[in-house]
C-alpha cells in the first residue's frame, strides 16, 4: 500500500512544503520516497530500511543529493498524520518532518 502525506520538512532554517510517500506492502523493512521545495526547485529523495521501533513509530534512512541520515516518524492512532524528526549522517534527528495523509 502506497500512502502519501502532504508534508513539511525543515530545510535551510524554515519549514518547506513536501510530499512523503511510504510504500508498505506487508513486508518489513519497507521503503518510500519524498520531495520538497528547495529554493523553489524540487529535490527528490528516497526512504529505505523503514521499520518499527515502537508502536506507531518507525525509523527510516533518508537519502538525497545532500546526503543521508535518519528519519524518526510517530504516527497518529488512525495513521492519518505523523510527526517526525530527521538528522544528517549520525546526528541526532531534531529537525522537524511532519505530514498529513493525502490519499
Amino acid at each position: 500500500m502506497e500512502t502519501e502525506y502532504l508534508s513539511h520538512i525543515f530545510s535551510v532554517s524554515k519549514l518547506v512544503p513536501a510530499r512523503t510517500q511510504f510504500n508498505y506492502q506487508g513486508i518489513i523493512p519497507f521503503d518510500g520516497t519524498y520531495n520538497f521545495l528547495d529554493n523553489g526547485e524540487q529535490t527528490f529523495g528516497s526512504l529505505a530500511n523503514c521499520k518499527p521501533v515502537e508502536r506507531l513509530t518507525i525509523i527510516c534512512i533518508w537519502s538525497d543529493k545532500y546526503g543521508s541520515g535518519y528519519l524518526f516518524a510517530h504516527f497518529s492512532d488512525d495513521v492519518n498524520s505523523f510527526e517526525g524528526y530527521w538528522g544528517a549522517n549520525n546526528e541526532k534527528p531534531d529537525a522537524p518532518w511532519n505530514g498529513i495523509r493525502s490519499n
